[in-house]
């Protein structure tokens, strides 16, 4: 019978990386953006883009607002 330490590698060394954070190599412009800026958010459920649009806010201290007009999706940077 086997130990279950012999079957998995044990690493040293291996430096974990950055995490995305608030804004780092992410799909979206969170951080990029100044007050009154905005974006279209295409091909996403309204539910992804509200969730998304809440997560932003909270990660970067940063207010944002969406709405769709004229059956598109827009966010904008409030505060």
């Amino acid at each position: 019978m086997s130990n279950d330490n012999e079957m998995v590698k044990i690493e040293k060394g291996v430096p974990i990386p950055k995490r995305g954070g608030a804004g780092g190599n992410r799909k979206y412009p969170w951080l990029t953006m100044e007050v009154g800026d905005s974006f279209v958010m295409a091909g996403v459920q309204t539910v992804s883009i509200y969730r998304a649009v809440y997560a932003a806010s909270i990660r970067t201290g940063r207010k944002f607002a969406a709405r769709k007009i004229d059956g598109v999706h827009r966010v904008w940077r409030t505060a």
